[in-house]
């Protein structure tokens, strides 16, 4: 007997296994930013308003390796090889197409991605100390790093398989880009998606 989907007035709760594909981008002055893919992490749940209606939201973590040039005073060129964080957080609407337990669907969110560069902002590392009831006075030093909050936007498409009553698997590419005064360039990501997920309903 075919698997019933029965989203409707259910909740949504997954784990996600993501990962951006390389990207590469051009900015003012002959500078250029070349990202490597990677793979990463994430959290979501949303609630079923219909056989076809989601809302949700998810977190997301990256941390791709990455090529800088930088164009500094004078013409010359510098080259940086690092590694970046990038967090996601996005509210999203999906639409499944079909009723039954196989659907395609698409989607679109909206929210904030962090980046943290790790690149070092300061030359002289700033200190910290604390008590600690089991070592003692603790002193420490670290680095302030380059690093940006911005609004981003986007959208995607997949399929969604229902395995039976309770449980479901999802998989799709996404593509999300943010936006700001200040940047030299369109940043994007495109992203591709494998959910686990658990339905359950009051």
């Amino acid at each position: 007997m075919a698997v019933q989907a029965e989203r409707t007035a259910a909740w949504d709760l997954s784990v996600h296994l993501l990962g951006n594909f390389h990207e590469s981008s051009k900015g003012s002055n002959g500078s250029s930013l070349n990202i490597d893919s990677s793979v990463g992490l994430g959290l979501g749940g949303g609630y079923n308003f219909s056989e076809h209606l989601k809302l949700g939201a998810e977190l997301s973590f990256l941390s791709p390796d990455y090529t800088a040039n930088i164009t500094v005073d004078g013409g010359a060129q510098q080259k940086i090889e690092s590694e970046m964080e990038v967090f996601n957080g996005h509210l999203y609407g999906a639409w499944n197409f079909l009723e039954g337990p196989l659907t395609p669907y698409v989607r679109a969110g909206l929210g904030w991605t962090y980046v943290n560069s790790n690149i070092v902002s300061n030359e002289v590392p700033m200190g910290v100390c604390w008590w600690d009831p089991w070592w003692g006075y603790i002193c420490s030093g670290f680095y302030d790093t380059y690093d940006d909050t911005r609004f981003s936007y986007g959208g995607g498409l997949g399929m969604r398989y229902e395995l039976d009553n309770q449980y479901y698997i999802q998989g799709g590419v996404d593509r999300y880009e943010m936006s700001g005064e200040g940047l030299g360039a369109s940043p994007n990501f495109e992203l591709w998606r494998l959910e686990f997920g658990w339905r359950f309903s009051y």
